[in-house]
């Protein structure tokens, strides 16, 4: 056994990554490792480093385990090696001395490894350690991770520190991550609330009511996603005009439930908000608003398509100019879809066989809006249609053309 070992650990130090991760990953499996320090040599190594971590989380004497990291993140010459000791000791909670000494290496990678994990080793007890790194350290990664800490640890006390670095310019992004991500919401909405009125930096007052304008709209849009599902059609109309301020991804559900609602004005207001929304791109939902009772329903879900801007609408759109009440619109959606050229090939169907005069002409003025080479011959075909106004307008938008 022990000259299987031996082998094995020989086998760490073999110039090919395959050889050296086998062998490793059978040692800290098997928990053949007698010595930890063997563990240290796996760190640098990324085929080995996550496994050598572990093994030292499960290693039977702790104590042990905990002072090989302990020293070496002191004193190892290696930075991968004090990184991943670092590392290492959060995950076994263990090692805080070390932790905080480290805040002082001259590595940042190293400095920011210790600062997770003492983060993560640290009470309520800790605040005022953390409150004095980010008033006192001289690294500013260091006091952008004692903000996170802060906002770990979740205590109010670290709240006015966390304002004060509102008013740094450099601090002030980490600042407010830390102060929108505390757990105690309406202790930080308090305080915020606050600052923004009695705060001696200006910097520190505007960001403050910044912030709380973006928290107002955040539980807004909340509380409106929920009035979606009110007894009363007005009170669902309000909810779904009210949300385009402040739509986000997680309210889309909500939305695609109202574009089935009962009342045609709360449908619409679905449609309109959906589109004001930056994470919706679907457009299976608007093609269906397409075949709504309402007018002004379907209105809106072309305007929508237009702003989505994808081919997969073209076939729908054209159709949509034979609507009186979504020609127009359509129209101009046509116009916004980023193929033009699958555009002008989706209506040269329509454009010589439609019998809706008022089609053609459609056609026509949305082919001389294109810019694309195919739409030239389909408007020298539609200068010679029977319609005198088709035809007048199919040469107008070869002007268009000829004039380039």
């Amino acid at each position: 056994m022990k000259a299987g070992r031996e082998a094995l650990q020989a086998a760490l130090q073999d110039k090919e990554e395959s050889v050296r991760e086998t062998a490793f990953k059978v040692l800290a499996d098997a928990d053949r490792i007698a010595d930890p320090t063997v563990l240290l040599e796996a760190l640098p190594d990324y085929s080995t480093r996550e496994a050598a971590k572990k093994a030292f989380g499960r290693f039977k004497d702790r104590d042990r385990a905990v002072t090989v990291l302990t020293g070496a993140l002191r004193s190892h010459a290696k930075k991968e090696v004090r990184e991943q000791c670092a590392e290492a000791l959060g995950g076994m909670k263990a090692g805080r001395e070390a932790l905080r000494a480290a805040l002082t290496d001259k590595e940042q990678a190293v400095r920011t490894e210790a600062m997770k994990a003492l983060a993560a080793v640290s009470t309520g007890q800790d605040v005022e350690f953390f409150v004095d790194l980010l008033k006192n350290s001289p690294h500013e990664d260091i006091r952008s991770a004692a903000m996170d800490a802060l906002r770990i640890l979740g205590d109010p006390k670290g709240l006015p520190p966390l304002l004060d670095a509102l008013g740094n310019d450099s601090l002030r992004y980490a600042a407010s991550a830390a102060l929108k991500g505390f757990p105690q919401r309406l202790v930080m909405v308090l305080a915020v609330s606050v600052a923004a009125r009695t705060h001696k930096d200006a910097k520190v007052r505007r960001a403050c009511v910044e912030l709380l304008v973006a928290e107002v709209a955040e539980a807004s849009a909340n509380v409106f996603a929920e009035a979606l599902k009110d007894d009363d059609k007005e009170v669902r109309r309000a909810a779904a005009q009210a949300l385009r301020k402040g739509v986000r991804y997680r309210h889309i559900p909500a939305l695609l439930r109202g574009l089935g609602d009962a009342d045609e004005q709360v449908r619409g207001a679905a449609v309109e908000t959906l589109a004001a929304c930056e994470d919706f791109a679907d457009p299976a939902p608007l093609l269906q608003m397409l075949k709504d009772s309402s007018a002004s329903c379907r209105s809106k879900a072309v305007e929508a398509l237009g702003q989505l801007r994808q081919a997969a609408a073209i076939p729908a759109l054209v159709s949509a100019l034979a609507d009186p009440a979504t020609a127009s619109e359509a129209q101009k959606a046509l116009g916004k879809i980023a193929d033009p050229v699958a555009v002008a090939t989706a209506l040269s169907g329509p454009l010589a066989a439609h019998k809706d005069v008022a089609v053609r002409t459609a056609c026509v003025k949305v082919l001389g809006e294109l810019d694309v080479e195919p739409a030239v011959p389909l408007l020298e075909r539609a200068a010679r249609d029977p319609d005198a106004g088709v035809a007048k307008a199919a040469a107008e938008a070869l002007k268009k053309y000829t004039a380039e």
